[in-house]
């Protein structure tokens, strides 16, 4: 992510207003963010260092998690892509009186591929878990309290495929199998 011709490490990534990738906003990719944890995507461009540092003198970016509403909701998305990759993404949520809650899990897994031939992965290798349980409280009409944690387990291994798969001799074999 580049705002204003600066560097991805000069833009604050904010989730939910609070920094959430401090010196990993490089690794970010806007296909990164979940789109069922996801309601909104508050994009402000400019220096904006005095309320969050030095790390936001492009911008922030504020990726604004969903709150439960009176009626409940629950939503799953399955996805398998031609590159070998899985998604089960879930989400929950519903709200009673002055209590509710939300709940995301996502589950993620891609083989490594070799696409171009050249024993590099192209694609790496990836595991990912997410976990994500939020409780809000309405205190009164102008006060809430909001309790939550993002768990995020992730194994990737990328470069060389023999390495990858522990098996230098059926290079070509797995070439072939991958792609």
């Amino acid at each position: 992510v580049r705002m204003l011709g600066l560097n991805s490490n000069y833009t604050q990534v904010l989730r939910d207003g609070l920094p959430s990738l401090d010196g990993l906003n490089s690794n970010l990719g806007l296909l990164s963010a979940q789109p069922l944890d996801l309601q909104q995507v508050d994009v402000i461009k400019g220096s904006a260092s005095t309320l969050y540092g030095g790390g936001a003198i492009a911008g922030i970016i504020n990726l604004i998690s969903p709150t439960p509403s009176d009626s409940p909701t629950t939503s799953l998305l399955v996805n398998a892509t031609s590159l070998a990759e899985t998604n089960v993404h879930y989400f929950t949520s519903k709200k009673k009186n002055k209590v509710g809650h939300t709940l995301f899990i996502a589950l993620d897994n891609a083989l490594a591929r070799d696409i171009n031939k050249d024993k590099l992965s192209d694609v790496p290798e990836n595991h990912q878990l997410i976990i994500h349980p939020r409780y809000f409280f309405d205190i009164n009409k102008k006060s809430n309290l909001r309790i939550g944690v993002q768990l995020q387990f992730d194994n990737r291994k990328g470069g060389y495929m023999p390495v990858i798969f522990k098996n230098k001799h059926d290079v070509n074999k797995i070439g072939r199998a991958h792609v």
